[in-house]
């Protein structure tokens, strides 16, 4: 970053404070050089928040000068890789949870990475698709046992993303969805679902599928008509972004997982905040899979994310030689 910095003639902005002129200065003089000053340092800043992770770029931004915002990420972050670092930080992370919780494959959304790519996360492999910083964003980890299982990997946009495992007999789809919430144009809310419905349609019936996703709807407490694909143990009212999702898992003969078990309210709640708790993260599998299954349920105690909870579906699929596997879902 100081290179790039000195590239643009904007390194001293990082060390030096607003200039002090002599008070001979004609006032229109002094006004002029404070103005470019300002503008200079303003522009040095915006670029050495540019170069940051979006969560560093929304705690810093309120720093009004360079010399401030340069001194404190380099007194905690080295500067020049602040943002590789609280990316890789944030992934290894996730990635520990994950295994401890001995979980092989995870969707998660609301991801903010930009780019459509791959890395490493302490023993788990990670793959997102990201296009705008700081919105959207959706990605899945497996973990080291299935990584090299990958056959296939198929980013849709900054919503939705599909992988394909093949271990032994088994082809697996696991799709990581993000929709859109209830404040969105309908117009945004139907090419996801356009997107998905896709997607699925193209899974021959041979092969498995789990589908891992913040679906920002509510499924309620009782199946309500919807008996073949809700189990009767949800949480909440249902409302239309619930129904939305009922009506997709009917079409395609899937299961809400975690409504086929009844669990504690804690064990339910998918999101919580300051104000509301609600079950909006779900997964689901194909109804002829669902002998697979042997529970579903959030882990209240496992949060990277400040609102959103892990949930987990222990299954008993037999891969390699691991004999009990999980897919999780976390925002």
């Amino acid at each position: 970053m100081f290179f790039y910095l000195t590239t643009l003639s904007l390194q001293k902005f990082i060390k030096e404070d607003v200039p002090v002129l002599p008070d001979e200065t004609p006032e229109n003089e002094h006004f002029l050089v404070i103005e470019a000053w300002k503008h200079s340092d303003f522009m040095c800043k915006n670029y050495v928040l540019s170069g940051l992770e979006d969560d560093l770029y929304n705690v810093y931004s309120g720093v009004e000068m360079s010399k401030e915002l340069w001194t404190v990420l380099e007194k905690k972050y080295k500067t020049e890789d602040a943002g590789l670092k609280y990316h890789t930080g944030k992934s290894i992370e996730l990635a520990k949870i994950l295994q401890k919780r001995r979980v092989n494959i995870a969707c998660v959304q609301e991801t903010r990475w930009v780019g459509s790519s791959a890395r490493d996360a302490d023993g788990y492999k990670l793959w997102y698709s990201g296009v705008e910083r700081g919105k959207k964003g959706v990605g899945i980890l497996v973990d080291r046992e299935l990584r090299e299982s990958v056959v296939e990997v198929r980013r849709v946009n900054d919503r939705l993303m599909v992988i394909k495992l093949v271990v032994g007999e088994y082809t697996l789809n696991v799709i990581s969805a993000y929709v859109p919430h209830a404040g969105l144009s309908e117009e945004v809310k139907q090419r996801f679902w356009e997107g998905i419905y896709e997607i699925v349609r193209q899974v021959p019936p041979a092969e498995k599928l789990f589908i891992g996703g913040d679906f920002n709807g509510h499924i309620g407490a009782s199946a309500g008509g919807y008996g073949e694909v809700h189990g009767g143990f949800g949480f909440g009212e249902r409302n239309g972004g619930g129904t939305t999702l009922l009506d997709f898992a009917k079409a395609f003969g899937l299961v809400i997982a975690i409504s086929r078990f009844p669990k504690r309210r804690e064990h339910l709640v998918t999101f919580q905040n300051g104000v509301a708790k609600t079950q909006i993260d779900y997964l689901l599998l194909s109804r002829c899979d669902s002998g697979l299954c042997k529970d579903c349920k959030v882990i209240p105690s496992e949060a990277l994310a400040t609102q959103h909870r892990l949930l987990v579906i222990d299954g008993g699929i037999r891969l390699s030689r691991i004999t009990e596997n999980q897919v999780g879902s976390l925002d």
